[in-house]
């Protein structure tokens, strides 16, 4: 097996030579289409990270209700019972629930203002807002359902979040995913048809040797092997090339905007943490399209 795949490199690195300009072309075109699959499994690697990292921030705030009647100790009692009440609401990370005393939000508010935007809030009370639970979901996309099930409780006044963000997060995702996978197959059939030419050109000039071949009792795959590892050898140098063309523009783009709010809020991920996900990706893709681009190429010959 080892002395097949062997006979097969060098065969196949001898075609990919004897090519010349439309192996070039083949490289040019296959290149292209990994680049630009590349570009929008970057942008989705992001976006994966950017909800990651929201998921972890993000948090959902339940006001509490306090009778005006209530005493201290009466108050005590309906903070617990409203806490142990949200521990058993599903989706709750109950390691991550917070208290936030509405005084010191409400002064810490109106310390981030000018004197003319305090006097809107002179005569107020300091108790406008009300304590609250800051509480971290373990799934954000369940944001509506989990915030139901808070306003439910008794003794909760109201629950805060920003479900209009999330859902705006995973639309983005969602639609990014979907073209993605729409440009892969785009791309992928334009190399497939450059790479089947290119193995075709090849195949046509040893048709002789070929038909001699069979009929002297080689197999399929014994002819076969040579030109789908000429295929999976254009595909995989394509790769590395796109590998690197993505590698310098990622890096040109991070420093160009390392210092806008987009890098600074969101964190965009170093090239460092997507980098071996990304040449994995590159390299299988190249080798599927070139060997199913050569297999197709060379099946008609085969028939003698």
């Amino acid at each position: 097996m080892f002395r097949a795949i062997k006979r097969s490199f060098i065969e196949g690195t001898r075609g990919m030579f004897k090519n010349g300009l439309m192996t070039v072309t083949s490289l040019f075109v296959v290149t292209a289409c990994i680049f630009i699959f590349g570009v929008f499994l970057m942008i989705t690697f992001n976006i994966n990270h950017m909800t990651s990292e929201m998921a972890e921030s993000y948090q959902v705030d339940v006001y509490i209700t306090r009778p005006e009647d209530a005493d201290d100790n009466v108050y005590e009692n309906i903070k617990a019972r409203v806490l142990d009440d949200i521990r058993k609401v599903d989706n709750i990370d109950t390691a991550n629930i917070s208290f936030v005393d509405g005084k010191e939000k409400f002064k810490n508010y109106k310390a981030g203002l000018d004197k003319e935007d305090l006097k809107s809030f002179e005569g107020l009370p300091e108790d406008l807002i009300p304590d609250a639970f800051a509480v971290k979901l373990e799934d954000i996309s369940l944001v509506d359902e989990s915030c139901s099930k808070l306003s439910a409780i008794e003794g909760v006044e109201d629950v805060e979040n920003s479900s209009d963000l999330v859902e705006v997060i995973n639309g983005i995702s969602s639609a990014v995913k979907t073209f993605s996978v729409w440009i892969i197959v785009i791309f992928a059939l334009v190399s497939l048809f450059i790479i089947s030419n290119t193995i075709k050109l090849t195949v046509h000039n040893r048709r002789k040797e070929i038909n001699i071949m069979k009929y002297v009792g080689a197999t399929d795959s014994y002819i076969k092997g040579p030109f789908i590892m000429e295929g999976m050898l254009v595909g995989i140098v394509s790769a590395l090339i796109a590998f690197f063309i993505s590698q310098w523009s990622y890096l040109g783009l991070m420093t160009s905007i390392s210092t806008t709010v987009m890098v600074s809020s969101f964190g965009l991920l170093n090239f460092n943490d997507i980098w071996l996900r990304l040449i994995v990706s590159y390299v299988i893709l190249g080798s599927i399209i070139g060997a199913f681009g050569s297999s197709i190429s060379v099946r008609r010959y085969l028939k003698v």
